[in-house]
């Protein structure tokens, strides 16, 4: 024997309710539920389905989603939540689900994202930043029930007058990466000129230094870049001249056993259709 049946209804503030219920008997008996609540985005309209049966079993799932924006993203502050769940009565998988937050404010924005398949197996991001035209910081937490179970980033960063300064730290299950960074970012004419500077917990990499200089408002495009870490070196370079002709020279030295080094050119030839 099966029955079924719906209702719809309306609260005091307007907002709209379904449910749809279904039932079966027979060798076994089933009853499933679908309820929707419907309202403007802004106040989190949910979905909300479950089946059941004999012997205590289960499936349920849940979903719920808000926006604050009506329209297109165009910048203005914004505030979206939402999640999508599943829990059933079986062991091998009890629940699961995503949950997601995104907050955007003048000059601020934070996230928040969680994804689990288990009560104790989750994998979580958070970030929050601020940020202007001038300068702006950062701060990244991921979280995780694998070998490596946190890791926090954190960065600040300023420029004015064509002058460029970033630091921050990479934390993983506590051993701190530090780097600091600074020089000169020439937007108008593509040309940057920085060192970089990184300490580590590692042996053989407790300190490496970097310097990078990249300049295309010549007619000689070049990079360049020079790395020192516990006595050994990289140089590389690269060069493209007003006649498009590459020339790379790449040379690397350790301490313990000597240098290698790689020089090419290439001049592109081009096929002439006429």
């Amino acid at each position: 024997m099966a029955q079924e049946g719906h209702r719809v209804g309306t609260d005091i503030n307007g907002q709209c309710h379904i449910t749809w219920e279904a039932s079966y008997t027979g060798t076994f008996e089933v009853d499933t539920t679908l309820h929707v609540s419907t309202v403007a985005w802004a106040q989190r309209p949910s979905l909300e389905v479950r089946m059941e049966w004999t012997g205590d079993q289960f499936i349920q799932l849940n979903a719920n989603h808000m926006d604050t924006h009506e329209g297109w993203w165009d910048g203005d502050d914004r505030e979206i939540e939402g999640s999508v769940s599943i829990s059933t009565s079986f062991d091998e998988v009890t629940t699961a689900g995503l949950s997601y937050s995104h907050a955007l404010a003048t000059s601020q924005m934070t996230q928040n994202y969680e994804v689990w398949w288990a009560e104790d197996q989750r994998l979580q991001l958070s970030s929050q930043s601020n940020y202007s035209p001038t300068g702006g910081s950062a701060t990244m937490t991921i979280n995780t029930p694998f070998t490596i179970q946190n890791i926090v980033y954190t960065n600040e960063y300023a420029f004015a007058n064509n002058q460029l300064s970033a630091s921050g730290t990479i934390t993983v299950d506590g051993e701190v990466i530090n780097y600091e960074m600074t020089g000169t970012l020439d937007v108008e004419n593509i040309a940057v000129d920085t060192t970089l500077e990184i300490t580590t917990p590692y042996s053989g990499y407790e300190s490496i230094t970097s310097h990078v200089n990249y300049n295309m408002a010549n007619n000689e495009k070049t990079l360049s870049i020079h790395s020192e870490w516990s006595g050994d070196t990289m140089d590389f370079e690269v060069t493209m001249s007003a006649a498009n002709v590459i020339t790379s020279h790449m040379e690397m030295t350790k301490a313990s056993t000597g240098s290698v080094v790689l020089d090419w050119s290439l001049t592109p030839s081009w096929p002439n259709f006429c």
